[in-house]
């Protein structure tokens, strides 16, 4: 794959996947604030937006390194990504979940805030490497 071709979809992907980060964080910084407190938001939030872009950062640094050496390796790349995404992800709902043990409604509020970046990135993700695929021609 042409360079100039890999450096454009990579920094296309970085300015989109920050926009629904920053997009998602202020949507739920709305909503927190008209109906609940923002103390209780803030943690999940934090760790939530954090987590989404270093894992954003780290996949497109990773698509672009193997799109620049083996473009046939995109496939394995997709699939190893997203199960290392979700070990990730997993590890830090668990970390979480530890540190608030017992505290019931803090772990759920943690987990919807966090799966709700988890599910928006990956359908983010999903979508747009399919359309980067199809316009490659690959």
């Amino acid at each position: 794959m042409d360079e100039t071709l890999v450096k454009q979809i990579s920094e296309k992907y970085y300015k989109y996947s920050i926009r629904i980060i920053v997009g998602i964080a202020l949507l739920s910084l709305l909503i927190v604030s008209v109906r609940f407190s923002i103390n209780t938001f803030a943690i999940p939030l934090v760790i939530s937006v954090l987590f989404s872009i270093l894992s954003s950062w780290g996949y497109g640094a990773a698509w672009k390194s193997v799109a620049k050496s083996s473009p046939k390796n995109l496939t394995k790349l997709y699939l190893a990504s997203s199960i290392f995404r979700l070990l990730l992800a997993g590890i830090v709902v668990i970390i979480y979940c530890l540190i608030n043990r017992g505290e019931k409604e803090v772990i759920l509020e943690f987990i919807f805030i966090f799966c709700t970046y988890y599910v928006a990135l990956l359908i983010f993700d999903c979508i747009y490497f399919a359309k980067v695929e199809k316009h490659t021609g690959k």
